[in-house]
């Protein structure tokens, strides 16, 4: 399937997703039972995921070198994101929001569990990291299946399958929150973190064309998950890639992690630098790495934290077919 036919069955069922969510709106049971369906169906893609990796010959002795290219990769795409971004500070700042007295400042919140300061610190490393940690077993249970079995039996095509319903089900789920995109045009500078976020994520990806055999498009494809695991792992699986795959899944798995580390270190310098502090989570700031940057930089920084992470997650599903059609 061309890139152009891949991209527009993608949005037909996003857009079919958004139009079922407009005939479910207010309904209880819809919002009770979306975000578990979307979990087991995000689960059971993981988990084929794994199997077509695990299918691959000689796949056990390149998992080690897989991490590290994983590591490197979001290594790399914080950087690259936060070089450009950084170009944001240049420019003057607009008068500093207060919001009731909370505005930016996070000398009063720091983050506990960092500091040390909270005697429930290890619960909260629980909380924040049970999730990546869930997920990753799966993919890992997957590959132990694929190598187990040999995979003959594993279709491909259920994949691609299980991926559109998983788009229906995002497109139900924005419509659920009541996202209202018009805002994103309020102010330029609004829309620049996440557009350095996209390019200094992708750009700085290429330079690991030497450790994904000469091809741009995959380095590229790797970091353009943005932190979004999930999708864009699955979906490079989709493209017949499940190798590249499972490097993106470890990648924006670790950026997410890292990006736990850093808002509070960003945090502790002031409100300049929150655009650094966003750009670095990435898609992650409008739900997981949400609270966090709340604590650091106050009530205020909520609303651009969520423009953010709206911007690059809807930039993902385009992103990755559009770079994996260079060189193909």
């Amino acid at each position: 399937m061309s890139t152009f036919l891949y991209m527009a069955s993608l949005i037909g069922f996003l857009l079919l997703g958004i139009f079922l969510g407009r005939l479910c709106a207010g309904k209880e049971w819809v919002g009770r039972m979306l975000p578990r369906v979307r979990t087991a169906a995000l689960w059971l893609l993981l988990f084929m995921m794994g199997i077509s990796t695990g299918s691959i010959e000689g796949i056990m002795d390149m998992l080690s070198r897989m991490g590290i290219i994983g590591l490197a990769s979001a290594i790399l795409a914080i950087i690259g994101s936060v070089m450009l971004t950084s170009l944001l500070l240049l420019f003057p700042s607009p008068p500093a929001q207060t919001d009731g007295g909370t505005g930016f400042s996070h000398e009063n919140e720091t983050n506990a569990f960092l500091t040390g300061d909270d005697p429930h610190g290890l619960r909260r490393a629980w909380h924040i990291f049970k999730e990546p940690l869930l997920l990753l077993g799966i993919v890992l249970g997957g590959i132990t299946c694929g190598v187990t079995t040999g995979g003959a039996w594993f279709d491909s095509r259920w994949i691609s399958i299980l991926l559109r319903f998983m788009m229906v089900l995002v497109g139900m789920l924005l419509m659920g929150q009541g996202i209202r995109f018009s805002h994103l045009l309020v102010s330029p500078r609004l829309l620049f973190i996440p557009l350095c976020t996209i390019a200094g994520s992708v750009g700085a990806a290429l330079l690991l064309i030497p450790f994904t055999g000469g091809h741009a498009g995959q380095s590229m494809a790797i970091t353009a998950g943005l932190g979004w695991y999930s999708l864009s792992s699955v979906m490079i699986t989709d493209f017949g890639l499940p190798v590249i795959g499972t490097i993106s899944l470890l990648a924006n798995l670790m950026r997410e992690t890292l990006a736990f580390f850093l808002i509070p270190l960003f945090g502790r310098f002031g409100r300049k630098t929150l655009p650094l502090a966003l750009t670095s989570a990435a898609a992650t700031t409008m739900d997981v790495t949400l609270p966090l940057i709340s604590s650091n930089f106050g009530a205020a920084s909520v609303g651009i934290a969520i423009y953010n992470g709206i911007v690059t997650s809807i930039a993902v599903p385009f992103l990755i077919p559009l770079v994996l059609g260079i060189g193909a």
